[in-house]
């Protein structure tokens, strides 16, 4: 990491190890702040800065639950199936990819074709909110906000449904009958 920033603070190329930064949209986007950072503030303090973010980077390791780690990896996977079913590019995480994600999540999301519980399916969108910003996808927070508000409408519906088995008939969508004719004291009916 020293010789990319001192080469990118002195306008050379870059060495042969910053290759993978290249093919890697987090490593390239920190390649890139650590270079304003020298441009910005020069080559010794850029150093130092970038080893403050490992040592972040490092103590967010450490204190992270391992379960949480579990977690991600696994909410991840479910966004890779989800991604794979509707035929949709992983590192695109757009407003309708999002809701279509909880939708199908509720619907079918799990491996045997069931759907997840909400609260299952909340913390499934959050985690893979989270894989996505790790690997560099731009992923909005008016977004995730609205595939959120989606989840919880969605959830309310299945919930009324199963309570009223009856609401998701076709009878259910038929016309209620005309209330019956009470007299009127002018004309002695009402239509």
């Amino acid at each position: 990491m020293t010789v990319t920033v001192e080469t990118a603070a002195v306008g050379d190329v870059a060495e042969p190890e910053s290759a993978p930064a290249l093919l890697n949209p987090a490593a390239a986007e920190r390649q890139a702040l650590i270079e304003r950072w020298a441009e910005r503030h020069g080559v010794d303090a850029a150093r130092r800065l970038a080893d403050a973010e490992d040592l972040a980077d490092a103590v967010a390791k450490e204190i992270t639950p391992e379960n949480t780690t579990d977690t991600y990896a696994k909410s991840w996977r479910v966004w890779q199936r989800f991604c794979a079913a509707a035929r949709l590019p992983e590192l695109e995480a757009t407003r309708g990819s999002l809701v279509a994600f909880v939708a199908w999540m509720l619907r079918e999301g799990q491996q045997s074709g069931k759907g997840y519980a909400p609260t299952s399916a909340s913390t499934h969108l959050a985690a893979a909110v989270v894989g996505l910003r790790r690997r560099g996808a731009k992923v909005s927070g008016d977004d995730q906000a609205e595939a959120r508000a989606a989840l919880e409408g969605l959830a309310v519906k299945l919930l009324q449904a199963a309570d009223r088995p009856s609401a998701l008939t076709s009878t259910a969508c038929a016309p209620s009958p005309a209330p019956a004719s009470t007299p009127s004291p002018a004309t002695g009916t009402r239509p």
